[in-house]
C-alpha cells in the first residue's frame, strides 16, 4: 500500500470508529440521561414521555420511602459480608493455586474461576434452590452468600496477579 492509500484507510476507519463510538455511548448513556430527566417531571408518577414541567418532589418522596431506605440498609450489610467472605476466600484460592505444584493444579484454578464464566441468573437461581433444599430461607443470608460465590472469584484473580509477583522468599 502507498503512504497515500494508507492515510486515507487510517482516516476511514477512524470516521467509522468515531461513529461506532457515539452509538455505543449513547446506547449506554440514553437510559441514564432519560432516568434523570423523569426524576424531575412534575407528571403523576415520574416519565419522560409527557412532560409538565420542572420539579424537586420526586426526591423528597424518595428520601420519605420506608423500603428504600431497609434496601439501602441491606445493600450495606450484603456488601459487608461479602467483603467479610471474599476477601478471606480470594486470598485462600490464590495460595492454593500458585503455591501448591500439583497436576490437578489446572482443575482447581478451572473449578475456582468457573463462577465467572456461569450466568449471574443461574448461579443466583441453582444457590437459592440449594439453601432451600438445605432448609434454609432467601434473604440477605443467601445474597450475601451467592454474591461471595462470585466476587471471591475476583479477588483470588486479583491476588494471583500479586503473588506471581512477589518473590517467593519474602513469604
Amino acid at each position: 500500500m502507498s503512504n497515500v492509500s494508507q492515510v486515507a484507510f487510517g482516516r476511514g476507519s477512524r470516521i467509522v470508529l468515531n461513529i461506532y463510538m457515539l452509538i455505543f455511548f449513547t446506547y449506554m448513556f440514553l437510559p441514564l440521561i432519560l432516568m434523570v430527566a423523569a426524576g424531575f417531571n412534575e407528571f403523576d408518577t415520574p416519565s419522560v414521555t409527557v412532560w409538565r414541567g420542572f420539579t424537586l418532589k420526586w426526591f423528597g418522596v424518595l428520601a420519605e420511602d420506608s423500603r428504600m431506605w431497609s434496601g439501602l440498609v441491606n445493600s450495606f450489610i450484603i456488601a459487608f459480608a461479602v467483603i467479610a467472605v471474599s476477601l478471606p476466600l480470594g486470598l485462600a484460592g490464590a495460595f492454593l493455586v500458585s503455591r501448591l505444584d500439583s497436576r490437578y493444579n489446572t482443575l482447581i484454578y478451572g473449578i475456582m474461576v468457573s463462577p465467572l464464566l456461569t450466568p449471574g441468573i443461574i448461579l443466583g437461581i441453582s444457590t437459592l434452590i440449594f439453601w432451600r433444599e438445605a432448609g434454609v430461607s432467601g434473604g440477605l443470608f443467601t445474597a450475601a452468600i451467592a454474591q461471595a460465590s462470585y466476587i471471591s472469584s475476583y479477588t483470588m484473580l486479583m491476588f494471583m496477579a500479586r503473588l506471581e509477583r512477589q518473590d517467593i522468599s519474602l513469604e
